[in-house]
């Protein structure tokens, strides 16, 4: 079993590859659209991406990050 620093250090990861990402999405669109979106929905659509992610990974009980769905409940709380 990983540790809880181990999660939260996936977790760190995961967030900001997800920031980069969406960041650059919205960049793309402001520059090639007139699209703009407030700070609350870039949040919204990066803590969608990141649960979407996790659970995705569909992680059994004995698997090193089986928790971190749960850790993500509680950063995010």
């Amino acid at each position: 079993m990983i540790s809880c620093c181990g999660l939260y250090q996936h977790i760190i990861l995961e967030v900001f590859q997800s920031c980069i990402y969406h960041l650059w999405r919205e960049r793309n669109e402001r520059r090639h659209r007139t699209d703009f979106r407030i700070v609350d929905q870039a949040y919204r659509i990066i803590d969608k991406s990141i649960r979407n992610m996790i659970t995705s990974l569909r992680y059994r009980a004995g698997h090193k990050l089986a928790g971190i769905l749960q850790r993500w409940f509680e950063v995010t709380a």
